[in-house]
């Protein structure tokens, strides 16, 4: 399954839990058209969201008497790349790079070590009912935002403390418990946080395991078309390496050209 298509299914889950107010508040990225495609000898990789994906969304979460801030962030990156794969929808994409076309050529020029020019563009929604959406927004650190997010204490508490070490430590431990032959339960697949694992390395933490299994049993009775494919695309990524980055396209960027970051609208 396609990384569009999984994100596309795991939004319209958190928008569910949201709406029914089982979870206060969420973060979700709108970005559902990519391309690659060469130029004068270079290549060149995006990821984009047109304009009416973004009033379509914003229209959606309006009819569900949503409040939200929506974020517009857009960067373009030098880098090298390792995918020869060319092709597919590449005229918007051409179209938002030709100012900078001799910008990109120039820059080559000075720099060999660079073979793709990469621009991304992505729509952020902060999203929830008001009162809950203020507490998310006005959040000042790691563990503020975690709470209004709904995560378990312990789990807030704990990345607090590890920081990204949380979720190598937990990815590290998935992949011992795959190893072992140990099927992993149905109910992770609703896990929307890293949570706390026990010493053993295959016990996750009651409060984490409680509130999967409760998503779990309301989207199942629900929308079982939802809860069908959540679980699906959550045991197709089980059988791959957790650190498997052969499905990764892009690689870290030697160089970044241009990043900006903008209010696009914001409704509460």
């Amino acid at each position: 399954m396609g990384m569009e298509k999984a994100q596309e299914i795991y939004n319209e889950l958190l928008i569910l839990l949201v709406e029914n107010k089982l979870k206060p508040a969420a973060i979700i990225s709108l970005s559902p058209h990519s391309a690659r495609f060469s130029h004068g000898g270079m290549k060149y990789a995006g990821s984009w969201c047109d304009a009416k994906t973004v009033e379509d969304f914003i229209a959606y979460l309006g009819g569900l008497q949503l409040s939200y801030n929506c974020n517009r962030h857009h960067a373009i990156f030098a880098t090298r790349s390792t995918d020869d794969v060319e092709g597919g929808e590449v005229e918007f994409l051409k179209k938002k790079l030709e100012d900078e076309i001799f910008l990109f050529e120039d820059f080559a020029a000075k720099h060999p070590e660079i073979d793709e020019f990469i621009y991304v563009e992505s729509f952020e929604f902060i999203f929830g009912y008001e009162r809950e959406l203020k507490r998310l927004v006005n959040a000042q650190d790691v563990v503020q935002t975690g709470l209004a997010l709904g995560y378990p204490d312990d789990a807030v508490f704990e990345f607090e403390k590890q920081g990204i070490k949380a979720r190598k430590n937990y990815e590290a431990r998935l992949q011992l418990i795959k190893d072992s032959g140990i099927q992993l339960p149905s109910w992770m697949a609703y896990l929307d946080h890293i949570p706390v694992v026990g010493l053993s390395g295959n016990e996750v933490c009651s409060s984490s395991r409680q509130l999967a299994e409760r998503y779990q049993y309301f989207v199942r009775a629900e929308n079982p078309s939802l809860a069908e494919r959540i679980e699906a695309l959550f045991q197709e990524c089980a059988n791959l390496p957790v650190n498997n980055k052969s499905s990764e396209r892009l690689q870290a960027p030697l160089y970044i050209l241009k990043s900006a970051s903008e209010v696009y609208c914001f409704k509460m």
